[in-house]
């Protein structure tokens, strides 16, 4: 598989992901894979996907659908 190097340089939306239960859900139901995978400053693994409007509207249902994620928005 090809590695995007120049991702600053590209007019693409880009969507960080602390969850690993949302990630691999994305790249096994969606079959989208991250573009970078890294360990922010406080130990999280991060994956970054580039932003489709398949994966935008996967992001929605999923908010939608998990209550955990509704208490994160509502808090």
């Amino acid at each position: 598989m090809a590695r995007i190097t120049n991702i600053n340089d590209l007019d693409v939306n880009i969507y960080s992901c602390g969850s690993q239960r949302l990630s691999h859900n994305i790249k096994t139901k969606l079959g989208i894979h991250p573009i970078e995978i890294y360990t922010n400053k406080l130990g999280k693994l991060i994956n970054v996907f580039i932003m489709t409007p398949k994966l935008s509207n996967y992001l929605k249902e999923w908010t939608n659908n998990n209550p955990n994620a509704n208490e994160v928005r509502d808090g």
